[in-house]
């Protein structure tokens, strides 16, 4: 075979290539850039923070029946609410399908804020 050819000795991570002029050269690997570092956040922080919201928006004041019908038709009206064995759930927040998470539960508590950006309704202060 002509050294003018480029040829692969093999597939391997350590292969060489035969260039023209037969001189032996590393294969091209394509550059990934990587920005800085995300500082990590330790995952007993991040369960405890969200255990902590949770508890505060359950536990908080409720909205009144206008407040409460205003909410519903917003959701009614949005394509990311879903539907599971009869009870509507929102599709954006990722709650689950879960007691407290159906939206006739859901939407009573006033401290709630839409998930989607902008939302459609928010929370409502103390």
């Amino acid at each position: 075979m002509k050294a003018s050819l480029v040829r692969k000795k093999n597939r391997t991570a350590n292969a060489t290539v035969a260039a023209p002029g037969g001189k032996a050269r590393e294969p091209r690997r394509s550059k990934v850039v990587v920005g800085p570092p995300k500082p990590a956040r330790p995952r007993a922080l991040s369960i405890v923070s969200h255990a902590v919201q949770f508890v505060q928006v359950v536990s908080g004041p409720k909205v009144n029946d206008a407040e409460f019908d205003r909410r519903m038709a917003l959701c009614a009206a949005c394509p990311k609410r879903k539907q599971h064995e009869g009870n509507l759930y929102c599709g954006a927040c990722g709650c689950g399908q879960w007691r407290l998470a159906e939206l006739h539960t859901k939407l009573r508590f006033a401290r709630l804020q839409c998930p989607l950006d902008p939302p459609r309704f928010t929370a409502i202060a103390d």
